[in-house]
């Protein structure tokens, strides 16, 4: 009976899909169980974020053109700048 029983399992396919659903069963509360226990401990932080502080941004730029017209009757001006870097506009 055994053999029959051994062979029907291999034939078919089901010596490999019947175990895998126990396997995923245990990995899902195995990982469940770790990050369980991972997000349950207190996390100490050495640098502690200052809100009060004022950071100092540089930025040089090349500026190679500015052309401005000026419009007196609509009183506007087009000013347009060229810089040496493209992405700069």
């Amino acid at each position: 009976m055994w053999q029959v029983t051994k062979g029907w399992l291999k034939a078919s396919g089901a010596e490999f899909w019947l175990p895998l659903p126990f396997v995923a069963i245990v990995f899902w509360f195995g990982s469940s169980f770790l990050t369980a226990q991972e997000l349950s401990q207190s996390q100490t932080t050495e640098n502690k974020l200052q809100a009060d502080t004022q950071l100092k941004a540089t930025l040089s730029i090349n500026i190679l053109l500015i052309n401005a017209v000026i419009n007196w009757q609509q009183g506007t001006t087009l000013v347009e700048g060229k810089t040496a870097e493209p992405i700069l506009k």
